[in-house]
């Protein structure tokens, strides 16, 4: 039976509930003698409001006026997106007036449906007759047989899970609004509709926290009142949600309502008195209030309780004298500087194209390769790269076409192509590459993952390498897609860790087909099985040791993209941070007695703030805000975003993404490889992807690119990133199959720049050529009786804008 992939969404327009008054949204229904008294919400606000149901004293003949209301035919055009965005917020501000919103919900419903337009597909024209019949359980099966070739239309999805809900299954219907929420989750209208039918089966803490989210999406947009009244909603949902009244209060901070703030803020911090964000944002509150005794025992708590960097800088203003708060609600949004790359690649020499060796049988690995690798294989100070490359398909042999190449690095930004008298043009179907001197000879060694063929390069220090894989006892089985290495238990020596995919081989493609099923995509990794990832010990004579079982890493089977290390806890010893595509996302937490516990979903990373897996692939783990602590960017599919989770210590981590406004920035982009880099030297980490959709052939049935640009969202240096992508060079927009990237100073002038592969294309190499040089400076470490290449050294520089 076709397998449709999840992963060929075809952006539509935004569904959602349309309340407006514009006579043109309905203009059938007269709003005169119907119109109830409004709330005092709705009176401040009347662009956002209908009267659904009553607003005023809920007597039963009010109610059936509210209800003869629903039964009018509105226009049958789709919903304007100001009406969809004024909608949600509109209904929803009426909602949360009536004292018991279950006992009105029967009434609310028909109402939301016919905001749901016809759609000009038959079937859904028919769903929607027969749920004007009240005939729920007809209405669902239409349309899921559309849904079953259409499973982009999220009208269609969102009127399933209202007549799940007439039908009485509101686990039914919650099952369905989760699902849209999933596969669109920039939409409020899908996130509304879930925690109004989580609020209904008296699921408050889940209904908040979804109505929290919403309040962030909007804030993003820079609608506040929808956001406020979003924060509201999840409050009245659940008491007890802390987070809610953190959201709420800084939200009021910023629109100058400092006392209202104030009065979030203590209650957050009744609340969670663990959350250093909180007493940091009432300290600013205090300060606006001219309350500096008290802003600064604020911050004290705050930084007793994590080395929140943004609290320590406020502090040692507020004791040198300069406390000069402005209000938030004139502070301009802080301008970063400027963030410029140009494509050298060609005058550089670098003539790689990587090879994926399509074919009409969509085998799963040809969207895979790519990994590149920057490192000094010949130490003359200079950073060399090495590209991974594909192979023919279905036999997985290389030829010269497809050879992995080696670039040394002349100097000038200039490269010569040594692969051959290096030794490095590898076998079989390659994917990631990890660099580092695993046998502490002082030269960097190569680890090349592929498709049941992983290969352990020596470099021999005469500008050759070896393969040593048998003789290091490395094996090769499955296929791998990246590895890393780190020293696991501090004995000197590293380790080395492969990430796994699935089990895969020519014969284990099924059919997948598009929409219509009668062409060929690329399957979803739910068609396959997944396996566990691999620990290898490095026993310091040259051999390794494949201790997965004794560790716990093999118990934990996944769909592993790429990983990326890190003491994030503090404690001394590194531990894993695992992507896994589709799935939860592992975290192993390294004990220190050589076992690892896998622990994302309580530390707060393995699914995003809606409580879903999403696509992840690329991942990078590293201190954005200049806390001390390691934190976590991750790139995913289309609406899926980038997930950034901000690392909040004692082993703790909250989903920043929205907050960041990397939420909406990303949320069109399909990112695979990440890098969390300072290109414009101001002391703020930013962020560089590697982007393109998974499928070749998305856009004969989706609105979706396949080739895309790579983007540079800028640090503001105040939690929160801006989109540079668009300034960032007049070459920087080129829309490629972009896969992988790494990360150097090729030219030495203090400056990080970028190379990045590309699926048929050419590399590209970004010059950093940003306007600002400003200050930096050059490490390069030589561990003695650590690893040699001193992986997992701290490095501990503080400056007069952050450590």
């Amino acid at each position: 039976m076709p397998c449709h992939s999840e992963r060929s969404e075809e952006s539509r327009p935004e569904a959602g509930v349309s309340l407006s008054r514009d006579s043109a949204a309905f203009p059938s229904i007269s709003l005169g003698r119907h119109r109830c008294r409004p709330p005092a919400l709705c009176a401040r606000r009347p662009s956002y409001y209908y009267c659904p149901v009553p607003c005023g004293p809920s007597s039963r003949n009010e109610l059936s006026q509210g209800r003869a209301l629903a039964g009018r035919r509105v226009s049958p055009r789709p919903p304007t997106p100001r009406e969809l965005r004024h909608g949600l917020i509109g209904e929803s501000a009426v909602y949360r007036q009536i004292p018991s919103p279950t006992r009105f919900a029967p009434a609310l419903i028909p109402i939301l449906t016919l905001a749901l337009a016809p759609s000009s597909q038959a079937q859904p024209e028919t769903a929607i007759a027969l749920y004007r019949q009240k005939k729920f359980g007809e209405a669902a099966r239409v349309l899921e047989q559309h849904l079953a070739s259409q499973p982009d239309d999220l009208r269609a999805r969102l009127l399933l899970g209202l007549c799940y809900q007439e039908a009485g299954d509101k686990a039914g219907a919650e099952r369905v609004f989760a699902d849209a929420v999933a596969r669109r989750p920039d939409d409020h209208a899908a996130h509304y509709y879930l925690a109004r039918v989580q609020y209904l089966r008296a699921r408050f803490a889940d209904a908040a926290h979804v109505y929290d989210l919403v309040g962030l999406i909007r804030a993003e947009q820079n609608d506040n009142a929808a956001a406020l009244a979003a924060y509201e909603a999840a409050i009245r949902a659940d008491r007890k949600f802390a987070d809610a009244y953190l959201n709420a209060g800084v939200l009021l901070l910023k629109l100058g309502r400092t006392s209202d703030a104030l009065a979030r803020l203590n209650t957050a911090i009744s609340l969670n008195p663990r959350s250093a964000d909180a007493f940091y944002q009432r300290a600013r509150a205090r300060l606006e209030l001219n309350k500096s005794a008290e802003a600064e025992k604020d911050l004290v708590q705050a930084l007793s309780l994590a080395r929140y960097e943004p609290a320590r800088r406020l502090l040692a203003q507020v004791r040198a004298g300069g406390v000069g708060m402005p209000p938030a609600r004139s502070a301009p949004m802080p301008s970063p500087a400027p963030i410029r790359f140009r494509d050298v690649a060609r005058n550089a020499g670098l003539r790689f194209i990587l090879e994926n060796h399509p074919t009409p049988q969509k085998h799963l690995i040809e969207t895979m390769p790519g990994g590149v690798a920057a490192f000094d294989y010949n130490n003359d100070g200079l950073p060399d790269i090495y590209f991974t490359n594909g192979a023919s398909v279905p036999s997985l042999e290389k030829d010269a076409r497809y050879w992995n190449r080696l670039y040394r690095n002349d100097g000038g930004m200039k490269f010569t192509d040594v692969t051959d008298e290096a030794g490095l043009a590898a076998a079989g179907y390659s994917m990631g590459v990890a660099a580092a001197d695993y046998d502490n000879d002082g030269y960097v060694d190569l680890f090349v993952a592929g498709v049941n063929h992983n290969i352990l390069y020596r470099n021999t220090g005469h500008g050759k390498f070896e393969d040593v894989t048998t003789r290091a006892g490395l094996r090769s089985e499955g296929w791998s897609v990246a590895a890393g290495w780190f020293d696991y238990d501090n004995d000197g020596f590293l380790d080395l860790f492969v990430v796994n995919y699935v089990e895969w081989s020519p014969g284990l493609d099924p059919f997948c087909g598009g929409p219509t099923g009668t062409f060929r995509i690329y399957c979803h990794p739910s068609a396959y099985r997944g396996t566990s990832n691999r620990l290898y010990h490095n026993r310091g004579d040259g051999t390794f040791e494949d201790v997965s079982e004794r560790a716990g890493i093999a118990a934990h089977a996944g769909k592993g993209m790429s990983a990326a290390f890190a003491d994030y806890d503090g404690d001394g010893f590194p531990d894993i941070f695992v992507t896994n595509d589709s799935l939860p996302n592992f975290l192993f937490h390294n004990h220190g007695d050589g076992t690892f516990e896998e622990v994302a979903l309580p530390a707060g990373v393995g699914l995003t703030d809606n409580g879903r897996p999403v696509s992840s692939m690329g991942v990078d783990f590293r201190d954005y805000d200049n806390d001390g602590l390691p934190d976590l960017i991750v790139t995913a599919l289309a609406r899926e975003t980038f997930p950034l989770f901000r690392n909040e210590g004692k082993g703790f981590f909250r989903d920043a993404t929205y907050p960041s406004r990397l939420g909406l920035a990303s949320a069109n982009r399909s990112g695979w490889s990440v890098g969390m880099f300072d290109f414009n030297n101001d002391g703020w980490k930013d962020v560089f992807s590697a982007n393109a959709h998974v499928t070749d052939n998305i856009e004969s049935f989706s609105a979706d690119r396949y080739q895309q640009p790579n983007s540079v969202f800028a640090n503001l240096g105040n939690g929160q990133f801006a989109d540079v992508s668009a300034d960032a060079g007049p070459d920087f927009q080129t829309p490629r199959a972009h896969r992988g990237a790494a990360f150097a100073d090729f030219n030495r002038d203090g400056k990080i720049d970028v190379v990045v592969s590309s699926l048929g294309g050419p590399a590209e190499l970004w010059e950093n050529v940003s306007p600002e040089s400003n200050h930096w400076m050059t490490l390069r470490l030589e561990g003695t009786r650590s690893n040699r290449d001193g992986i997992g050294a701290r490095i501990r520089i503080e400056t007069p804008y952050g450590t």
